[in-house]
C-alpha cells in the first residue's frame, strides 16, 4: 500500500521533471532568456532534493539485503568500488585523451587543410615522421 506521503513526493519530483523539460523545451526552442535557464537549474535541483533521501537509498538498502551475512562487506565494499569506478570512467578517458593530444598530435598551425591531410597520411603509412619536410614537399 502506498502511503500519501510517498505519492506526494512521487508528485513533487514529477512536477519537477515537468519544470525541467518544459524549460529545456523552451530554451531550446530559440528563446535565449536567461530566465528559463534558472528554471531547469532549479528544476535539476528539486528534484535531486526531493530524490536522494527517497528512492536515492533503495539500491544501498536493497545491497545489504541480498548478500548472505558472511559476505555482506566484501559484497558492498565490491559494489561501491562499480559505483566509484563508473562514475569516474569518464574523466579517465578525458586523462587519456589529453595526453594523446599532449603527446601524439601533431603541430598544425598555419598549415592549410591538404598539409594536415598529408602529414596525418604519412603518419598513417609510416613512410616519414618529419613534419616539415612533409610541409616542404607540399608547397614546391
Amino acid at each position: 500500500m502506498i502511503s500519501w506521503k510517498r505519492r506526494y513526493e512521487l508528485n513533487l519530483k514529477c512536477t519537477n521533471l515537468i519544470l525541467l523539460s518544459a524549460s529545456c523545451h523552451v530554451r531550446g526552442h530559440g528563446n535565449p532568456s536567461l530566465v528559463y535557464g534558472w528554471l531547469a537549474v532549479a528544476g535539476l535541483a528539486l528534484y535531486i532534493i526531493f530524490f536522494a533521501p527517497g528512492m536515492g537509498l533503495v539500491p544501498w538498502a536493497a545491497n545489504t539485503e541480498i548478500y548472505l551475512e558472511e559476505f555482506r562487506g566484501i559484497c558492498g565494499g565490491m559494489s561501491a568500488t562499480i559505483v566509484i569506478m563508473s562514475i569516474n570512467f569518464l574523466s579517465f578517458v578525458d586523462a587519456i585523451g589529453l595526453v594523446f593530444v599532449i603527446f601524439c598530435m601533431p603541430k598544425t598551425k598555419g598549415l592549410t587543410f591538404e598539409e594536415v591531410s598529408n602529414i596525418w597520411k604519412e603518419k598513417a603509412y609510416e613512410k616519414n615522421n618529419n613534419i616539415e619536410r612533409i610541409v616542404e614537399q607540399e608547397s614546391t
